[in-house]
C-alpha cells in the first residue's frame, strides 16, 4: 500500500526530476527504488514520509524481538 502511493504521488514529479536530473537516468525502463529516493530528495512527498515513518517504526519493533528472544549473541 505504502508504495503504490508513493510511487502515484512522485508521478507528477517524474518528468521534472527526468529534466532536472539527466544523469540519474530516472526515465530508465527499470527505474526503481534508488531513483525514487533521487526524486524524493529533490520533491518530497507525504507517502514517502508515511513510508519511512513505518520502515522506523518496524526497525524498533524488530529490533526489541531480537532483545526479548535473545536471537544475537550479547558478546
Amino acid at each position: 500500500m505504502f508504495l503504490n502511493n508513493v510511487w502515484l504521488e512522485q508521478l507528477q514529479y517524474r518528468h521534472l526530476a527526468i529534466k532536472d536530473l539527466p544523469e540519474k537516468s530516472l526515465n530508465a525502463w527499470d527505474a526503481g527504488w534508488y531513483q525514487m529516493k533521487i526524486i524524493q530528495k529533490k520533491h518530497p512527498t507525504k507517502a514517502m514520509d508515511d513510508l519511512q515513518k513505518a520502515i522506523k517504526t518496524l526497525k524498533q519493533k524488530i529490533a526489541k524481538k531480537v532483545v526479548i528472544y535473545e536471537m544475537l549473541p550479547l558478546d
